[in-house]
């Protein structure tokens, strides 16, 4: 990891357009593939959820990096960059302790106000930061505000990254206030969790005390539920590791079962054991429009290389 960030724009300060960058993208990935719509549900199996935080890291993420690991289970954190270049040890514990990383944009701008030129330089300089800190690429990103559109979708697709929504939490309406944000919180969660709902991909914030801790017992409520919650990608399925996990490449006669993770053993916040019983069932889809959050963060890591690699690479040295 690399601590020197002489490269970066100041903080919270737009990222300077970079026409070159947008032509790059254009001659590298001259037909890619364009989203119809923001990813907003899981698309895997069984009874998950795809927990998301934004707009981190702070120090109050390690609260969340402690509670995941004693359930044993993980999440996707959006990055703003302007904000990881502050905390860049936090966000490497937090990509070593195998949580998703997003990118969330360099200063947290409305994406549908900028030029094609200065999207693309919010998403480089976030990527960067991401590239510089943890040796990975992103996939995905989570658009401030929820602002995407067709254009904001076919720049970010174009770099190879995927656009990823939510369905919003409201933990943001009452940040500085964990009294009046817990029953709004855990309502929705409550709520959806009676009603049988499964495989939404949730936004909540990792920046204030308040935040974690009431997202911490929105997860608690999903796992006492029997939820098993993943990063984004996970939720997403990974149907080709699935094929060889289901013992399908050896049977040549029949169709096996889809793979799915049958049995996880976790420990809730009250100390208490149980196993979490997964069975497939058709996820329920609950779409929100585009709302408005303070300022928080989006995107997964590969192991592979992205169009984003060449780009971040280049600038490191």
């Amino acid at each position: 990891m690399s601590n020197n960030f002489d490269w970066a724009p100041k903080p919270w300060t737009k990222a300077p357009a970079t026409p070159v960058w947008t032509q790059y993208f254009k001659q590298a990935n001259p037909t890619p593939v364009f989203q119809k719509d923001d990813l907003r549900a899981c698309t895997a199996p069984g009874k998950i959820w795809g927990a998301t935080f934004d707009d981190g890291p702070s120090p109050a993420t390690h609260g969340l990096l402690d509670y995941f690991r004693t359930i044993n289970m993980h999440t996707t954190f959006y990055t703003v960059g302007s904000v990881a270049i502050k905390y860049p040890e936090v966000l490497l514990q937090t990509y070593q302790a195998g949580h998703e990383i997003g990118v969330h944009t360099w200063s947290h701008p409305l994406l549908t106000k900028l030029s094609d030129d200065e999207i693309v330089a919010e998403l480089i300089y976030s990527a960067k930061t991401i590239y510089q800190l943890t040796g990975q690429a992103p996939k995905y990103i989570r658009p401030p505000f929820g602002g995407s559109d067709d254009r904001v979708r076919r720049i970010a697709n174009s770099m190879g990254l995927t656009v990823v929504g939510f369905v919003d939490t409201e933990d943001w309406k009452h940040w500085d206030s964990k009294a009046k944000m817990q029953p709004v919180v855990t309502g929705h969660f409550k709520e959806w969790i009676k009603n049988g709902v499964t495989g939404l991909i949730t936004l909540q914030h990792d920046v204030w005390a308040a935040e974690v801790e009431v997202g911490k017992e929105a997860m608690d409520l999903l796992v006492k539920a029997g939820y098993t919650v993943k990063p984004v990608y996970e939720c997403l399925g990974a149907v080709l590791e699935g094929f060889f996990k289901s013992g399908q490449f050896e049977e040549k006669w029949n169709v096996v079962a889809p793979y799915v993770e049958k049995v996880v053993t976790v420990t809730p916040n009250n100390g208490t054991s149980g196993n979490l019983n997964m069975k497939p069932v058709p996820a329920k889809v609950v779409v929100s429009a585009p709302v408005e959050t303070t300022v928080r963060s989006g995107a997964l890591l590969i192991s592979l290389p992205s169009l984003f690699a060449v780009v971040v690479g280049y600038l490191i040295l």
